[in-house]
């Protein structure tokens, strides 16, 4: 099976990887039209954001460091099955394994998180 999907705000959740730099910017129109802010206020970007150069490498190294954490128990037919993320050497590449405890783990899908 072949599919495929988009987590549309996914992109905003990456954390900006050079912290040596500050990123700032004035304040939106919207904001200042609101009474939010005040206009020549500013922001520190923190995250990634549209538009910025930096975000897109932000966003797709952001998930290597996600995935290698995240692992899963469920059930499926009376066995119990474990199952977490392995890398490939490919960048952003990862496969799905899973394995019932105590037997051989099987890939069983591959996951582009980039691109």
């Amino acid at each position: 099976m072949i599919g495929g999907t988009d987590v549309r705000t996914g992109f905003l959740n990456a954390p900006i990887r050079d912290l040596k730099k500050l990123v700032v910017m004035e304040a939106p129109s919207v904001f200042t039209k609101m009474n939010l802010m005040e206009k020549g206020e500013v922001l520190v970007v923190r995250k990634a954001m549209y538009g910025l150069v930096t975000s897109l490498r932000d966003w797709c190294t952001y998930p290597d460091t996600v995935l290698l954490g995240i692992k899963w128990q469920r059930q499926e037919r009376g066995h119990q099955l474990q199952g977490w993320f392995e890398q490939t050497k490919e960048e952003s590449l990862w496969r799905l394994m899973e394995t019932i405890v105590g037997e051989q783990p099987q890939q069983k899908g591959l996951i582009y998180l980039c691109g």
